[in-house]
Formats: C-alpha cells, structure tokens, sequence
C-alpha cells in the first residue's frame, strides 16, 4: 500500500514538474520574442551607362517582274554593301534574312503574279559607336533602301548590374540602420532579400522604310547614342532585436 502511494506521488511530481518547465519555456520565448521585430523594406535605384556595343539591322528590297532579275539586283547590292564595309575593322556582318514574295494582281477568276519583291535582311555588330553614322551612309549608298532599327547595348551587362544593386543595397541598408535607432534596437539580420532588376536597352526604330533613296535625301546621317537604363527594385525582411 505504501509502495502504491509513493509511486503515485513519485507520478505527480513528475507531471507537475515537467508541466511547470513547459510553462517557464514558453514564458521565456514569449520574452525572447517581444523583444524582436519584423519588417519590410524595399528600395529602388535606377542608373545609367553609356553604351558600348551597337546592332544595325538594314536590308535591300527590290522589286521586279521577273523572279531572277529581282533577285540579281538584290544580291548585287547586298555583296556592294558588304564590300565598302570591309574599310571599317571589327565590323561583325551576317545575313539574318532572305524573304521572296510574290504579289498577286486582284483578279476575279484567277490569281496572276504582278512582280516579285526580294528582301534581304543583314545584322551588323560593332563595338566602335563613333562609326554608325559611317555605317548607316555608306550602306545606303551602296543600294542598302530599308533600314529596321538600331540597337543599343552593354559588352558587360553583368558588371553594370551589380553597381546598380551596389547602390541599392547601400539605401535599403541606410533605411534599417534608421529604423534600428529609432526604435531603440541594438541588432538587426537579413532573413530574406527579393531582387527584380530592369534592363531598358535603348533601340531606335525607323518606320519610315523606303524603297526610293537619293542621294541628295542621305547626304550625311547624324546620330548620337542614347544611354542604356538600369533600374533594380530590392525587397528586404529584417529581424530588429534589442
């Protein structure tokens, strides 16, 4: 009998005991986590680069009754092109494009070929900005009639980036440091950082494709690269404690 009540107050001791350390636990996490904070902060920084890498997309487009003849005239410039380019040095020059369209009369009964059109699109690279003017003049007067857009861009577009979130994590940074002292916390940790960044390449299109260039109407064509835009939106969750 004895033996029975002790084991069973032996049972209630444990129980209590173990039941007043999960209390004391819980009353200390409950401390510890007042004594955090949690927040959100974002920052946003937008920068500009000078450009160093420019794409010119030009073509010929001829326009005959006869299949070959179109086609001869075309190849003939294209080749005129190519061969007053070869002045300039580092120049890459690749065809991206050769397209034959047949464009019908509109006739009732049957369909009858009226003429062919030919368009032969070339890409050309350079890393020299200075010569796209260069470029772009000697190509028309060469036969080059259409010309599609000219982009600009970065050799090193990675490198420019991590400037732009350089500077974006120095202001998001500043912003917690602020926060920080002004509500009187001594510590604070990054548990997560949310990166979007924004490329805004700089391209220049020209609608107005023509069929019919003078000489007179291409006597020198003046451009100046714009800059290429990088904006980075940072998101940043912080834990302050004191």
């Amino acid at each position: 009998m004895n033996n029975k009540l002790l084991y069973s107050m032996l049972i209630i001791l444990v129980i209590m005991f173990g039941f007043l350390f999960i209390t004391n636990q819980n009353t200390l996490n409950s401390q510890d986590e007042t004594l955090k904070s949690t927040i959100n902060l974002s920052a946003q920084e937008e920068m500009e680069f000078s450009p160093d890498k420019v794409k010119i997309i030009l073509g010929v487009e001829t326009r005959s009754e006869k299949l070959e003849i179109a086609k001869n005239e075309n190849n003939k410039k294209i080749n005129e092109i190519k061969n007053i380019l070869t002045k300039y040095d580092q120049l890459e020059i690749a065809n991206i494009s050769f397209n034959i369209y047949p464009v019908y009369e509109k006739e009732e009964e049957q369909q009858k070929i009226q003429y062919y059109k030919i368009r032969n699109m070339l890409e050309i690279k350079s890393y020299n900005l200075e010569l796209i003017s260069k470029i772009i003049d000697d190509s028309l007067k060469a036969g080059a009639n259409t010309i599609y857009n000219l982009q600009y861009s970065l050799e090193n577009e990675i490198k420019a980036r991590e400037k732009v979130i350089e500077k974006a994590l120095l202001s998001l940074e500043n912003k917690v440091k602020y926060i920080k002292d002004n509500l009187n916390k001594n510590e604070y940790e990054l548990i997560n950082l949310t990166v979007n960044d924004n490329l805004q390449g700089s391209t220049l299109y020209f609608n107005n494709m023509k069929t019919s260039i003078n000489e007179s109407s291409i006597n020198s064509t003046n451009i100046d690269p714009s800059k290429i835009k990088i904006s980075v939106n940072l998101r940043g969750e912080y834990i302050l404690s004191e």
